[in-house]
């Protein structure tokens, strides 16, 4: 198994860890493979959207087929989380 796979592993693990299940075995695991499966859907929908896609002349396409994946499979692309900036904080040793 190479590498991104087994984070994509390790991450929908971790995921699955911190969901609460009333038939623990059989909820675990159905949850974790569909976890799995999900980020493995975004991962390929995210590395189509990054290549640009050309026509038989060279040109760009406007194309977005990373969304028509996400489609197929009723997904949503995950919101991106927006952090505030922070301000550096000021201590009192730096006033002087």
């Amino acid at each position: 198994m190479n590498g991104r796979i087994k984070e994509l592993s390790r991450q929908a693990w971790e995921w699955a860890e911190q969901q609460e299940y009333k038939d623990a075995t059989q909820e675990f695991s159905d949850i974790l493979e569909q976890k799995f499966a999900e980020l493995i859907i975004q991962e390929c929908a995210n590395f189509i959207d990054s290549h640009e896609q050309l026509d038989k002349y060279g040109e760009p396409l406007d194309m977005v087929y990373g969304e028509d994946l996400l489609q197929h499979f009723q997904m949503e692309r995950p919101k991106k989380v927006v952090y505030p900036k922070l301000l550096p904080r000021k201590f009192p040793e730096d006033e002087e």
